[in-house]
């Protein structure tokens, strides 16, 4: 194939460029690509990845309409499943699963005759698609940080990602299901299910909860003026802190931007976590002051995040919170009385919640 009559050699300065190009073009033709998905990836600068790719598809042999005839599950099913792992529309000749895939949908389907409701597996899906995004992205900026060298042709690149990638993909599976199953024992370690929830046959999942944000002070201006590489550097800082006190029993639920929320089922440990947090971006020459909000009640647990009064409460006490300093409702400085010395500071109405609320902060040793 000649490279240079389609194009595909345009814009590349170097012999050393184009040489590298054309192995790199000649290997991906050899293996099934066709001219116009080789210049689609060329127009979109990924032709590097593009052996990448092939290499994670490779073994996707069934379509959906397959699927449905192998699995016994509804087309219907299976069309809210790809959307639920956050996958955009293909064609029904295209291959999307794997033997692995068919496995996973044939459990699925056992599920849904053993009486579990349509909407909790796609809930659950949902959760993984979610997840397996972000550990994706990092996944591939960390593969690309660390292979990536000067000089490097697209060709050089490209086939040191797919033989990092050969080596790790056999451990994957493991790597995700340990981690899994450990987060699972803990869960059932700290679960009860009560007389009344075995007699009516469900867990109701509001269960008593403190729930903690924290977030940077004055995020909006800060945003503005650093260069977007330096703003994710504090971002990622401040997810690295969250994470890091962030010990069980409180989780880090989740960041968003410049805020992050914490819960735990055991209060002092959620205002020893926040407060920790708080005192680590003091000393954190590169993290703006936080400032940071709890509260304790009933919440609802589903799909990995908490929603109730609690979470709604913290939230709003957090926009008010001085900087440097973790303000809490009632409930929160009773449950932890003997445990952390909390002031006075006052009370307040917020919007959506019923009634004053009296705040008190807490005082840090």
């Amino acid at each position: 194939m000649n490279w240079e009559d389609e194009g595909l050699l345009d814009g590349l300065e170097t012999d050393e460029e184009r040489a590298g190009r054309r192995e790199l073009l000649d290997r991906l033709h050899a293996e099934g690509c066709t001219v116009d998905e080789l210049k689609r990836a060329v127009a979109e600068d990924r032709l590097a990845l593009l052996p990448l790719e092939k290499l994670l598809l490779a073994d996707r042999v069934y379509t959906h309409a397959e699927l449905a005839g192998l699995t016994g599950l509804p087309r219907e099913y299976l069309d809210a499943d790809w959307k639920a792992l956050g996958m955009g529309a293909v064609d029904d000749d295209t291959p999307v699963a794997s033997e692995a895939t068919l496995g996973s949908l044939r459990a699925v389907k056992s599920m849904l005759d053993a009486g579990v409701p349509e909407q909790r597996i796609i809930e659950l899906t949902r959760m993984v698609g979610d997840a397996s995004a972000r550990l994706a992205d990092a996944t591939l900026r960390t593969l690309a940080d660390t292979l990536l060298q000067p000089g490097d042709s697209e060709s050089d690149l490209g086939l040191r990602i797919v033989d990092f990638a050969n080596a790790l993909m056999p451990q994957l599976g493991e790597m995700l299901r340990g981690p899994m199953e450990l987060h699972l024992a803990q869960i059932v370690r700290q679960e009860a299910v009560t007389r009344v929830e075995r007699e009516r046959g469900f867990v109701a999942g509001a269960r008593r909860v403190a729930v903690g944000f924290a977030d940077m002070e004055g995020w909006t201006s800060l945003s503005e003026r650093l260069e977007p590489a330096d703003l994710g550097e504090v971002t990622q800082r401040f997810v690295d802190l969250a994470g890091h006190v962030a010990v069980a029993p409180v989780r880090l639920v989740k960041t968003i931007g410049d805020e992050a929320m914490l819960a735990s089922e055991e209060p002092e440990a959620l205002v020893a976590a926040a407060l920790e947090l708080v005192a680590a971006a003091e000393g954190d020459d590169l993290l703006p002051p936080l400032r940071a909000g709890a509260a304790v009640g009933d919440a609802l647990r589903r799909a990995g995040d908490y929603y109730g009064r609690p979470v709604n409460l913290a939230a709003r006490i957090t926009a008010v919170a001085p900087r440097g300093g973790l303000l809490a409702d009632a409930s929160t400085r009773e449950a932890t009385a003997d445990s952390f010395a909390w002031s006075e500071a006052g009370s307040r109405t917020f919007k959506g919640i019923d009634g004053e609320v009296a705040l008190y902060t807490a005082e840090r040793g």
